[in-house]
C-alpha cells in the first residue's frame, strides 16, 4: 500500500486540479468581485481595489492591487486601520509529485508599503476553515511590520498540513497597528504547490520555542540557523518589548495571555503561538 499511495495522491490532485487552490491577481475583480472586506475599526474605510498607477508599478506590481490606507491624503489626516481583506472560499491544495519528490505547499503573496519613508505597516495573515467566523483572535500563519518601502517582496508561507489539505478554506489579510503611515499594498495571492527558490522568504510551519505555556524564559530551538530578528505581538497586534539573552527570551514582564512570536533566521522565518502564564 505504501508504494501505491504517491500514485494515488498524484492522480487525485491532477484529476481535480480545477477545483483546488487559489490564484488571484485581481485583474477581474472590478468586473466580477470575489473578495470581501471587513472594517474592524469602524471608520468607514477598508481595503480598496486600485487599478495600476505609476507608483504601484514602481514598487513592482502590475495591474490591479488591493490597498489599505493608514493616512487620508485628501483630508490630510492620519489613520490607524484595522482592515481585513477576505478571500473567496477555495479548496486547499493536495500534494503533487514532481521529480521524485513532493513540492512545497502553502500561501504566496506580494506585499509592499505605499510610501518609501512612512513604511512601518503591520499586517497579519490568517488561514481558516471557510465556515469559521473571523474574530481577529486566531493564530496568524504570518505577520510582520515592514522595514522598507522601496520595493515589493514575495512572501511564501509553507503550510504542509494534512489537517487542511482538501478542505474548504479562506484567507484573511489584516492591516492593523499602523498609525499615521501611508498604506499597505497586496497582490498576486495564491495557494502555491511548487518548488521554491532559495532566495524566497519562507515561513515554516514548525514549533521552535519551548516551554509553552511559559512563565519566565523561553528557549529558541533553531539548531544551526542564525537568528536575525525577533518580534512578539499580542492578539491586538501591539508589539512587546522583551529581552533576548543567549538564545532565551525573558517573558517575565509580559502579562498573562496569548502572544505570537515571529523569529527570522538566515534561512527562514517562524511564527509560534505563545501562552504566557
Amino acid at each position: 500500500m505504501t508504494k501505491l499511495l504517491p500514485i494515488f495522491l498524484l492522480s487525485f490532485a491532477l484529476g481535480h486540479s480545477q477545483e483546488y487552490g487559489l490564484n488571484e491577481n485581481f485583474e477581474n475583480e472590478s468586473a466580477s468581485p470575489r473578495w470581501t472586506t471587513l472594517d474592524l475599526d469602524g471608520d468607514g474605510r477598508s481595503w480598496r481595489l486600485q487599478e495600476a498607477q505609476d507608483w504601484t508599478t514602481a514598487l513592482g506590481f502590475s495591474g490591479y492591487v488591493y490597498i489599505s490606507d493608514s493616512f487620508d491624503t485628501a483630508a490630510n489626516l492620519p489613520l490607524n486601520p484595522n482592515n481585513v481583506l477576505v478571500s473567496p472560499t477555495f479548496i486547499y491544495e493536495l500534494p503533487r509529485i514532481k521529480n521524485g519528490g513532493v513540492n512545497s505547499i502553502g500561501i504566496a503573496f506580494k506585499v509592499a508599503a505605499a510610501d518609501p519613508v512612512k513604511f512601518s505597516e503591520s499586517y497579519a495573515v490568517y488561514l481558516l476553515p471557510a465556515n469559521q467566523t473571523f474574530s481577529a483572535n486566531e493564530t496568524p500563519i504570518y505577520f510582520e511590520t515592514l522595514t522598507s518601502g522601496s520595493t515589493s517582496r514575495n512572501i511564501y508561507v509553507d503550510r504542509y498540513d494534512w489537517e487542511i489539505m482538501g478542505k474548504e478554506m479562506k484567507l484573511y489579510f489584516r492591516h492593523f497597528n499602523s498609525p499615521n503611515q501611508k498604506g499597505l499594498v497586496i497582490d498576486d495571492i495564491s495557494n502555491f504547490n511548487t518548488t521554491m527558490s532559495v532566495n524566497d522568504v519562507v515561513q515554516k510551519n514548525k514549533t521552535v520555542i519551548s516551554p509553552n505555556p511559559a512563565k519566565d524564559f523561553i528557549k529558541i530551538n533553531i539548531k544551526d540557523e542564525t537568528m536575525r530578528k525577533l518580534e512578539i505581538i499580542d492578539i491586538s497586534g501591539r508589539a512587546q518589548d522583551v529581552l533576548l539573552t543567549n538564545g532565551e527570551i525573558d517573558v517575565r514582564k509580559l502579562n498573562a495571555g496569548i502572544y505570537f512570536i515571529r523569529i527570522d533566521t538566515d534561512r527562514s522565518s517562524y511564527v509560534n503561538k505563545l501562552i504566557k502564564e
